[in-house]
């Protein structure tokens, strides 16, 4: 499982406004970061989007898979 870190708290913008919502970031490659788009789920590097889903979890599963050395899991 590849794990997250809040890189930005969600942040209120102030009536009218709305709010921001929190950046995240890969534990093992703080340069990929995951937002949340409309309805979708997206992981960017270099400004390019490299993964998508429709939920965080799916992305997680899609990144996983494009990415395997990102995963968590280590085997002994």
């Amino acid at each position: 499982m590849i794990r997250l870190k809040k890189a930005n708290a969600t942040e209120w913008l102030g009536n009218g406004f709305g709010s921001s919502t929190a950046d995240w970031v890969v534990a093992k490659d703080p340069s990929i970061t995951v937002r949340k788009s409309g309805l979708s789920w997206y992981a960017y590097q270099d400004r390019q989007r490299i993964a998508a889903g429709w939920s965080r979890a799916d992305l997680l599963d899609n990144l996983a898979s494009k990415r395997p050395e990102l995963d968590g899991e280590v085997s002994a």
